[in-house]
C-alpha cells in the first residue's frame, strides 16, 4: 500500500484503499505527510456529509460586514476520506473536484414505485460517474418528464466504454475498475425491469458515457413490497 500510496503521491493523483477497519490506513497517510512535511487532513464521510463541510464556505463576518472564505479539509495537501462508500454522490464529487449539476425538464409527475430500490439505482449510476470522472470534469443529472415515461440521465465526461464492454455491463459481478463489485448496474438493471422500464447507454471511448433510466410515469406493478411514494 505504501508503493501505491507514494505513486499516487507524485502522479497527482487519488488512490483508493480497501481493507477492514484498524490496519492503519490513517496512520500511513499521516506519516506519509509528515515524512514530506505536508499538511495532512482526515474526512470522516457520513450520509449527510455536505460538499461545503469539504471544500469549505463563505462565512459572514459581522466585523467587516464582508463575507470571508474558510477553506475546508480538501485544501491540505493530503486528504484520507475515510469510508467514502458512506457519503453521497455529490460529496464524492466534491473530493475529487468533479461538478455536479442537476436540471428538471417538464411538469411534475408522480411514479408509483419501490422508492428505496429506485433511489438505489439512481446513487450507483452517479457515483459511476463521478468514479469515472476526473478532477474538473462534470457529471450532469437530467430529469425529463411530460411523455408516458420519466427519464433520468446521469452523463459523465470519462474515458467511455468499449462496445464490447457495454454488451455486458448489466451481466452480474462484471466490473470494468479493479475495485469495483460489478453489482451496481446489474442492481440498475433489475430495478428498471421490476418497474417495467428500461436503461439506455451512450457511450464511446474517450468521450464519456450517458446512462438513462426510463421508468413508466403511470407507475409499475410493485412485487417487492416496498415503500412507494
Amino acid at each position: 500500500e505504501m508503493v501505491r500510496t507514494l505513486t499516487a503521491y507524485f502522479a497527482e493523483g487519488h488512490v483508493l484503499l480497501e481493507d477492514v477497519p484498524g490496519v492503519a490506513k490513517t496512520m500511513l497517510a499521516r506519516a506519509l505527510s509528515r515524512s514530506i512535511g505536508a499538511r495532512f487532513k482526515r474526512i470522516q464521510c457520513t450520509p449527510d456529509l455536505l460538499p461545503n463541510d469539504i471544500t469549505g464556505s463563505s462565512i459572514f463576518n459581522p466585523k467587516t460586514a464582508e463575507f470571508e472564505f474558510r477553506p475546508g479539509p480538501l485544501f491540505a495537501q493530503i486528504v484520507l476520506a475515510d469510508e467514502i462508500n458512506r457519503a453521497t454522490p455529490r460529496a464524492q464529487a466534491a473530493l475529487l473536484e468533479v461538478r455536479l449539476e442537476s436540471t428538471m425538464n417538464g411538469p411534475d409527475a408522480q411514479l408509483e414505485a419501490d422508492r428505496p430500490a429506485v433511489l438505489g439505482a439512481l446513487i450507483n449510476l452517479l457515483e459511476n460517474a463521478v468514479q469515472a470522472s476526473r478532477a474538473e470534469d462534470r457529471v450532469r443529472f437530467d430529469v425529463a418528464t411530460g411523455g408516458a415515461f420519466v427519464s433520468f440521465k446521469v452523463a459523465d465526461e470519462g474515458a467511455g466504454i468499449s462496445a464490447e464492454d457495454r454488451e455486458r455491463l448489466f451481466e452480474p459481478f462484471f466490473t470494468t475498475r479493479t475495485e469495483g463489485s460489478g453489482l451496481g448496474l446489474a442492481i440498475v438493471k433489475q430495478t428498471a425491469d421490476a418497474h417495467a422500464g428500461w436503461v439506455d447507454i451512450q457511450s464511446e471511448p474517450g468521450r464519456g458515457s450517458v446512462f438513462t433510466l426510463y421508468l413508466p410515469e403511470s407507475g409499475a406493478r410493485d412485487d417487492t413490497g416496498g415503500k412507494h411514494g
